[in-house]
């Protein structure tokens, strides 16, 4: 006798598993951007210190 135990995941419970994932990791990206933003230290009269930015480096030939 062949027998299984658990369940078996639907189309739409690993559509929602996906877009679960997709929401933690804007999660912990919005909470690693808050965490450096409370860290900045620019001093705007001095113009010394650190901002925390977001520098993406796209290829040209990706776009055309």
């Amino acid at each position: 006798m062949d027998r299984h135990d658990g369940r078996v995941i639907t189309d739409q419970g690993v559509t929602e598993l996906s877009s679960a994932r997709v929401k933690d990791k804007v999660g912990l990206s919005i909470s690693r951007i808050e965490s450096l933003a409370y860290r900045t230290t620019f001093d705007p009269e001095m113009k010394t210190g650190l901002v925390p930015i977001n520098i993406s480096f796209l290829r040209v030939a990706d776009f055309l």
